[in-house]
């Protein structure tokens, strides 16, 4: 279901080019405008408590007029209009339908939102009514991309470069318009007609000659074609019905992240990514990582495979969160949820980065589950599916041992040691010691506290053979422990990021 009206009007490239300039003449960026607003960044808009604000008035301020009027969905009187607009420029936001007049002319509000983000300026659907009466968004509005979800969506999209990308349920454009930067053709697809003229306006408005919008249901959206780069952040809330596009997933919110990635050995080219910010579920039969390999089917093991968790939730807490008012009425009760989730044996669900790559040559696949950091980036989750392929490649030659022997390893910046002291009989002794990370990926591990020598041994000037000759001299190791197990030692210690270094050429 669709509604029957359409906000904005594609205009004339003539049109859109001025109201861009009059957006960067009055300041309207990512930066200024959330200075304005004092928040960290646009993301944090849905923070925003307009009672508070102190802004100037409309008619006194131009970045203020543009505030008000295209982020708090204010009415603004004609007076105001005219005093910030001149007439070519009040024409060229009338013409593309963001501005529009009441039957007077003494008043004007903005249909839609329009802001500034990721150095693009973006419009979307309204939340709200300029006259505060109750709003319910249409059943195929086009989500705003200033909330955090969209913004780890962003953070997380890949960052190398590559000939086509494709952006799946792209609703305003955003991603495909971030990836257009580094591709060569990018392509922002959407099963809804609101979408897809939203994002075609938000094409025009940043001038992007190398985005294209599709509109189809998935994969069909671009019939037979092939990419080196697929991303997605579908739907993923369970859901009993099909309220709203942009949110609903299916009863177990998966009905969609399924589909993509069943169909995805057709449509990524070998040596390419996906990454798809979504929710799924770990079940009593088996982890979210192997049940993504089962939706690949017999083509699974051409794909590597990382997990990059953000957050995990029992299905009790998610069933509070679902029977919430603000989900919409009739949408069950925190009973009828977890009846349904214990029905379906679900045990964990888990949301974040799912990256699967695909390989342009023989092996093993690889899988791995790991921990977001508050700060992890694309960048990071390319470097971890590289580092995967690159030791997977190296133990299946049996040069992995040679490598590892050559390296002079070092602590990582990030590294953090927690370490547990009791009494004893001569004073305070270590007993527990936890290493920590939280970037580029979290991690914890406990070791034993005599391998803290070891770790304070570990100084990047020195290989792992020359740490244990030095160690076992100074008799600080426990007996049995080889060259071996150090090496063991520091093979984990790298892959859990407390310890880096930089390969040398394999041998």
């Amino acid at each position: 279901m669709t509604t029957p009206s359409l906000p904005l009007t594609i205009g004339p490239a003539g049109t859109f080019a001025r109201v861009v300039d009059h957006l960067r003449a009055r300041g309207y960026d990512e930066l200024t405008v959330s200075k304005a607003l004092g928040i960290p960044s646009i993301f944090a808009f849905g923070s925003v408590r307009p009672e508070t604000l102190t802004l100037p008035t409309a008619a006194d301020d131009p970045l203020a007029f543009l505030i008000r009027t295209f982020l708090l969905v204010e009415r603004i009187s004609g007076d105001a209009v005219r005093a910030q607009l001149d007439v070519p420029v009040r024409a060229a936001f009338e013409q593309l339908g963001l501005l529009r007049p009441d039957a007077t002319g003494d008043s004007f509000t903005a249909p839609v939102l329009l802001y500034p983000v990721s150095e693009f300026w973006i419009a979307s659907d309204v939340h709200h009514n300029p006259d505060d009466s109750p709003y319910t968004p249409p059943p195929d509005a086009v989500f705003p991309a200033i909330f955090p979800g969209n913004l780890r969506f962003l953070r997380l999209l890949p960052q190398g470069t590559y000939e086509a990308a494709l952006d799946l349920g792209g609703g305003t454009g955003i991603g495909a318009l971030v990836l257009s930067r580094r591709v060569r053709h990018a392509v922002s697809a959407d099963i809804t007609a609101r979408a897809t003229h939203f994002a075609q306006f938000n094409r025009m408005l940043n001038a992007c000659a190398n985005l294209e919008i599709a509109r189809g249901d998935l994969y069909d959206a671009v019939p037979g074609r092939t990419f080196d780069c697929i991303v997605t952040h579908p739907p993923y809330m369970p859901s009993p019905d099909d309220t709203w596009i942009f949110r609903d997933g299916g009863p177990t919110g998966e009905r969609l992240a399924q589909r993509i990635i069943a169909d995805l050995p057709a449509a990524l080219r070998p040596g390419g990514i996906f990454c798809a910010v979504c929710a799924a579920w770990d079940t009593d039969e088996a982890p979210l990582e192997d049940r993504v390999r089962g939706w690949l089917g017999e083509r699974a093991d051409e794909f590597e495979l990382l997990l990059g968790v953000e957050t995990e939730m029992a299905p009790a807490e998610l069933a509070r969160m679902l029977a919430k008012p603000e989900h919409g009425p009739g949408r069950g009760t925190v009973a009828e949820w977890e009846t349904r989730f214990r029905e379906w044996k679900l045990e964990r669900h888990v949301y974040g980065a799912l990256v699967l790559a695909r390989r342009d040559g023989p092996g093993d696949p690889v899988t791995l589950r790991t921990w977001l950091g508050t700060s992890t980036t694309g960048a990071d989750l390319e470097r971890e599916i590289a580092a995967l392929r690159w030791r997977a490649a190296r133990r299946a030659a049996g040069t992995l041992s040679s490598i590892l022997d050559a390296l002079q390893p070092r602590l990582a910046d990030a590294l953090e040691v927690h370490v547990t002291y009791v009494k004893g009989e001569s004073g305070l002794a270590p007993s527990e010691a936890i290493l920590a990370t939280s970037e580029p990926f979290r991690s914890r591990t406990r070791i034993e506290p005599w391998m803290l020598s070891l770790l304070s041994a570990i100084d990047g000037d020195r290989t792992p053979a020359a740490i244990h000759a030095d160690l076992h001299a100074k008799g600080v190791l426990p007996d049995g422990f080889s060259p071996a197990d150090l090496r063991t030692f520091v093979e984990l210690m790298l892959e859990r990021g407390y310890l880096e270094t930089i390969a040398p050429p394999t041998p």
